[in-house]
Order: C-alpha cells, then structure tokens, then sequence
C-alpha cells in the first residue's frame, strides 16, 4: 500500500491511498455506508461520524484497488490507520475475494493460533494477557488468511489492541502510556460510548505465519476460576467460524462469497480447533492466559 496527500500515488501498488486533510467536514450526525456511481463503476462510501460532528470519509473504488479518504485534523493519526487497516479493508478484502476473519492472530516461538470470539468473549483482553506473557501480536480484528505451501497462514496486520480502562488495570497496563481512539481533544474522551484506548505494539516484520491453533472463546462463565478447554470436531468448528468471517462492516448480511467459504472449508478440517471458556472476572483472564 501506497499513500499520499497530493493526488494519486505514482508508485505501483496493491492498494493505492489518496488521504486529504480538512478542517470541517458536512455534518453527518451518525456513520453510515453507502454508494456512489461513477465513471469506472460502484464506489463504495463509508461515513464515521456522532452527532457533533463527521471525522472521517472514505470512497473505495470497486476492483479495491483505490481508496479515496477525508477527514478533520483533529482525528488522531492512529485513528485513521485503524480505520483503514479494519473497517476499510474489510470491505477490500471482500471486493477482492480475499478470504480473512474477524479474529486477533499472535505468535510466539514459532507457534502461531488465531483468537475468535463474539463481543463479550474477551477477545482484546485475552490477546493483551498473551502479549503481556510473551507473545507478539500479528494483528487484532482483521486476520487475513492463505494457504501456502498446503498449510494455511495468517498475514501480519495492523497491531493494536483496544482496550476498556478496566481491563487495562487487571493488565497492569499504565493508561498514561496509551492513547483513546476517539477524540484526544475531548475534555473528557470516557464519556463516549465504546470509547476504548489504544495499545499500539510494534510491527512484527515477520512473514505469514502458518496457523496451528485456533482458540474459539464461549462466553464467559461466572462460575470459573480458571479457563476450561475442549476439542472442537471439524464439521462443528466451521459451524462455529463461519459467522466470524470478515464481511462488509456495514451490510453484515451479505453471504460469504466462494474463496472465503472454500478457506473455510479447508481451514476447520486442517487446523485444530480449541473451544475455551474464561472466568468473567478480568483478573483472572490476565492470569491464565498465559496458559492457553
């Protein structure tokens, strides 16, 4: 990926970014998706906004090779990357075919596992235990997959963390050292709705990685004290992650196209699959992450 702020790109590259920087954008009161035709087909257009005011807005081409995007000043830079390394690239990724999931992917020596798991399931939390135990992480929310060499892999993606000030504390994580992602010039950022802070981790430079382990979270159990772990059979896993395949992020509904469910597929009766349970109390998931 190439960006620029003066115009198109002239480099030659997968992705192409003309980013534009502005002082105010038109009120739009809430985020949105939408369409615009043009010369060379369908745009796909992305709206971030809250009821003060529009912060970001992006126009990818149809063939996911361009992406148009402005936006305010005020909007921290790692904001804008978040949005174009999650959101936008969810959207890239299913133009193109390119199968990925909604899942964290760490890495430690030389063992590689995915993290799926549906809001509440303690998916940030968990992957910062494991980066506070040793593990590196590739990329947290969007997990592009491959097969290579006849094992599937995991790219390195974008590698923050978002992170709610409670579990920051049972991490013991300084929040001094970390950023919010909405909004830094808000008097007051925690009064935002989902506001969480970013935990921005070094880049891994490593290669795709090849998968060894996936560990698909349940909801957390009151009644633990430490996690529980179970087998997951092939045809019950593709089951439980077909719903975590990355789609479009605002039209959910849309059925997964054809490489993603053949990755799917192959994936779940490759790759062993790991149902765990944590404890609901923060502490705890910091604790036993470790083991997992």
């Amino acid at each position: 990926m190439v960006r620029s702020e003066d115009g198109w790109p002239d480099a030659v590259a997968d992705i192409r970014w003309h980013r534009r920087v502005v002082d105010v954008l038109p009120p739009e009161g809430h985020a949105y998706s939408a369409t615009e035709e043009r010369a060379d087909g369908r745009w796909t257009i992305q709206v971030y906004a809250d009821e003060e005011r529009t912060h970001q807005r992006f126009a990818i081409s149809p063939d996911g090779t361009r992406v148009e995007s402005v936006g305010i000043a005020i909007t921290p830079d790692h904001e804008v990357w978040g949005l174009m390394a999650e959101p936008v690239m969810r959207t890239i990724f299913r133009s193109r075919d390119i199968p990925s999931f909604h899942a964290a992917a760490l890495t430690r020596y030389g063992r590689t596992m995915l993290v799926v798991g549906d809001k509440g399931a303690g998916k940030s939390t968990t992957s910062a235990a494991l980066v506070r135990s040793g593990w590196t992480l590739l990329s947290d929310d969007l997990s592009r997959i491959e097969q290579i060499d006849g094992r599937w892999c995991v790219h390195p993606g974008y590698s923050q963390l978002k992170l709610r000030l409670d579990a920051m504390a049972a991490l013991g994580i300084d929040p001094g050292q970390l950023q919010w992602r909405w909004r830094e010039t808000d008097p007051n950022p925690a009064r935002l709705v989902g506001n969480k802070m970013v935990w921005k981790l070094p880049e891994s430079g490593c290669n795709p990685q090849p998968i060894d382990e996936i560990l698909l979270l349940q909801p957390r159990d009151t009644r633990l004290t430490e996690p529980t772990r179970s087998r997951v059979m092939p045809q019950n896993a593709m089951l439980a992650l077909q719903p975590h395949l990355s789609c479009d992020p605002f039209i959910p509904e849309l059925a997964a196209r054809r490489n993603a469910m053949v990755a799917l597929l192959s994936l779940s009766a490759s790759v062993t699959c790991t149902a765990v349970t944590m404890p609901v109390d923060l502490a705890g998931i910091a604790k036993h992450a470790r083991v997992l």
